[in-house]
């Protein structure tokens, strides 16, 4: 993991994504944390925020959402601008997969964290926005003709 924080420190936009989607898969672990927030809200390249605010979502897990709140809480206009469209792309497929991020969105909403809990509500505000291209079955009553 010490080259994966270290090329989220390069002067190269490329190795910077890279790192975004491999340290994605370390979010666990307390170090990568930091590295994965400034990758989302980096200084030099809008890919960087787009490519690791996609692997954190990709994950489908409350730490990655946190992660992204956390990230979201202090982004200026132009890194929500690419923040925005890359949840609705990851989130805006599958009902299921928009539903169980907003459950797990929720309870960050109420975190003792100031940080974490501003992000959280633009984060599950966008993920209810989201209006997903297949609905699941969970999500249609069925027709009187069915029974």
């Amino acid at each position: 993991m010490a080259s994966l924080l270290a090329l989220a420190n390069s002067p190269a936009y490329q190795d910077r994504i890279d790192a975004g989607w491999g340290l994605a898969r370390f979010a666990e672990v307390p170090e990568a944390q930091p590295a994965l927030v400034n990758l989302v809200r980096d200084d030099n390249d809008t890919a960087v925020t787009y490519a690791t605010t996609e692997a954190l979502l990709r994950r489908f897990d409350a730490l990655g959402l946190r992660l992204v709140a956390t990230a979201l809480a202090t982004a200026d206009l132009d890194h929500t601008d690419w923040i925005y469209p890359t949840i609705s792309e990851v989130l805006g497929i599958n009902s299921r997969d928009r539903d169980k991020a907003a459950e797990m969105c929720e309870p960050l909403t109420h975190s003792k964290d100031e940080e974490v809990r501003r992000g959280a509500t633009h984060l599950l505000e966008e993920i209810k926005s989201i209006s997903p291209v297949l609905i699941s079955r969970s999500h249609h009553r069925a027709h009187p003709s069915a029974r």
